[in-house]
């Protein structure tokens, strides 16, 4: 890339999260490349078989190059519904380093790091499969093994341990007493979790198709609170807390997860209802953070609301593959002593 990504995210509390960061998603022209799309549809393999809609890999399976997901947006609002189909696409690790920092509010205990970054399509089609929009972004490579889901099961672990009271499962009211008694592994664990939404919600928000969708469920606070300022928080909701549970997907395919219930509030008023619904990271399931469902709703207007699905999941092929495969071959009956040897070139499956 012409220009160097840095990130540095200093944590601070439990709004750490979700405050609005700047991300190296910048919205310049995408190159064409096309992967194998995870549409809405099966897709024939190389051959002839159907793929499933959903192909997963294990936790810990390193992310392929081609690895895609596509999430199905609906906004439905005065009786009309608009659909969209988001498709992330896995390309290379780039030039660039996301900084991070887990820390207590009142800086007692804090741990940082660094992390590479890898570089993304995101791709926006309507109804038809017309391109809406073809940009590119980053993701760190951190993210490819940190998650909301983990964050939450290692919070269940901390609280288990000490015998720590289960309201505390709300990071407003628990994330300083649970990186208290976090390892310092731990204390990463908890802290990316929370960060990896934080991303993945500011590079949704910069893009225009997205944005607009997604906040059309969103109660705007008055003229007069706006020129005093705006202050943005999204809390777990107050009395709820994350619960664990079960997703299936529509091809049968059943995911351990948690619901998280929570609010955007503007100027400490709702201003959007939501339940984000997160699961562990099975590639290529990383380059949508584990986000499988999403339910927004307007605070006093119900039948306002937006809806994210994961709709479907295709992995890629190892970097190292595609460069053997796309290795020249030499014209037939022409000696070429620089070709490399024939049997270093894998036929296809």
């Amino acid at each position: 890339m012409s220009e160097q990504c840095l990130l540095r995210v200093m944590g601070s509390g439990a709004c750490a999260a979700v405050l609005a960061l700047a991300s190296c998603a910048s919205q310049k022209p995408a190159s064409r490349i096309e992967p194998a799309a995870a549409s809405n549809e099966t897709a024939p393999s190389e051959s002839g078989a159907e793929k499933p809609r959903f192909e997963l890999g294990e936790i810990g399976e390193p992310q392929l190059f081609g690895d895609a997901v596509a999430l199905r947006v609906e906004s439905h609002k005065n009786n009309q519904t608009t659909t969209r189909t988001l498709i992330v696409f896995a390309f290379l690790p780039v030039e660039g380093e996301y900084r991070y920092t887990a820390r207590t509010s009142d800086g007692s205990r804090w741990i940082s790091g660094s992390s590479g970054v890898l570089l993304t399509n995101l791709k926006i089609v309507d109804e038809r499969q017309n391109d809406l929009s073809n940009t590119t972004g980053v993701i760190p490579e951190v993210m490819f093994s940190n998650s909301l889901y983990q964050t939450l099961d290692t919070t269940d672990r901390i609280i288990d341990r000490h015998g720590l009271d289960t309201k505390l499962r709300s990071p407003a009211i628990g994330y300083d007493t649970v990186l208290e008694h976090a390892s310092e592994f731990e204390m990463l664990e908890v802290h990316l979790g929370w960060q990896s939404l934080s991303l993945m919600a500011s590079s949704l928000s910069n893009n225009a198709v997205l944005k607009e969708m997604l906040t059309s469920a969103v109660q705007r606070p008055s003229w007069l609170s706006m020129a005093l300022g705006v202050s943005v928080s999204i809390p777990c909701r107050e009395g709820e807390q994350p619960r664990r549970t079960t997703y299936t997907l529509d091809d049968g395919i059943t995911l351990p997860v948690y619901i998280v219930p929570m609010e955007i509030r503007l100027n400490d008023k709702p201003a959007m209802l939501f339940d984000l619904t997160v699961t562990s990271l099975r590639p290529p399931l990383a380059l949508c953070g584990g986000v499988v469902s999403i339910d927004a709703w307007h605070p006093t207007k119900p039948d306002v609301r937006t809806t994210v699905r994961l709709a479907g999941a295709s992995r890629g092929k190892p970097i190292e593959e595609i460069i053997v495969k796309a290795a020249p071959t030499p014209a037939a009956n022409v000696p070429s002593p620089e070709a490399a040897p024939a049997t270093a070139v894998p036929s296809d499956p």
